[in-house]
């Protein structure tokens, strides 16, 4: 697939929202995107139907604990618009098209979006499968999705972010985890990837203010709050980085981790679509 131009944006994005409802059928209005090794969390969630990320005009994902599928499933309370797995600009991707889902998703009137990732945790004291809820995030690349993307639509690039993690909705997914779950809010640092945080690196972000560190979901947040739809994001903490505890880490280790904590979540997502529904 050729590089996507900021000027393409919207016309790639309808395209993929064509074909989603064209896959799909009727496309809800609340919508998961999962990350790293979160694939537990859609068990007991009957499927409705599923396209690949190609079949909905999108780049294929790469990395393993990424299904690269989008998916309905059902609840008792409504479907579910399931983004299972994400792309990430250390497979060679802009930011743009990373984000690109979320901007089709606008065009399908999403209206509230969960995003579900692995992080690792600069906070001394938290231990690995520990939940964080982003308060805040600070964006370490120049790559901004929504550089060189023109005005349109009502939309303007020069987005607020000061509020990009409503703390309402914050609340409502510490309500939808299962009674007894431990979960803090914290900033989340976004770093490019793929390689791991040095010792030094790791001291630095811990004194910018970071909580936790990660390779995706800033993107998309920037694309939601420029298509107008509020954002929660949800972090298992794989690791535990502060003190320096990296030696041998692997993708594996973070996949293991994750897995292990999205299976003990039961529930979660269909209390989620029950509070989104409500909220709607």
């Amino acid at each position: 697939m050729a590089a996507l131009l900021p000027s393409d944006a919207a016309e790639a994005a309808k395209r993929s929202a064509g074909l989603l409802k064209s896959g799909l059928g009727d496309i809800p209005p609340v919508a998961v995107i999962t990350g790293s090794g979160w694939d537990p969390i859609l068990e007991g969630l009957q499927s409705k139907g599923t396209m690949t990320f190609e079949e909905a005009g999108l780049p294929g994902a790469g990395v393993e604990g990424h299904a690269g599928n989008i998916s309905l499933r059902a609840t008792g309370s409504g479907d579910l618009l399931v983004q299972e797995g994400r792309l990430h600009t250390h497979e060679g991707f802009s930011a743009l098209e990373v984000s690109l889902s979320v901007l089709a998703m606008a065009e399908l009137d999403v209206r509230v979006i969960l995003m579900l990732n692995a992080a690792g945790s600069l906070m001394p004291a938290s231990l690995p499968g520990d939940l964080l809820l982003t308060a805040d995030h600070i964006y370490f690349s120049g790559d901004n999705p929504l550089r060189g993307v023109p005005d349109s639509e009502g939309r303007s690039k020069f987005v607020w972010t000061g509020d990009a993690y409503p703390e309402d909705l914050r609340e409502m997914i510490k309500m939808c985890l299962p009674p007894g779950t431990p979960v803090e809010k914290g900033v989340y640092a976004f770093v490019g990837g793929p390689t791991y945080e040095t010792e030094t690196e790791a001291v630095f972000l811990r004194l910018s203010g970071a909580d936790a560190v990660g390779m995706s979901t800033v993107p998309e947040v920037l694309m939601a709050r420029y298509a107008g739809i509020p954002v929660a994001a949800l972090s298992c903490l794989s690791n535990v980085i502060l003190p320096y505890t990296m030696t041998g880490l692997t993708h594996a280790n973070v996949l293991e981790v994750v897995r292990v904590t999205a299976s003990n979540l039961t529930g979660f997502l269909e209390n989620f679509a029950a509070q989104a529904y409500m909220i709607l």
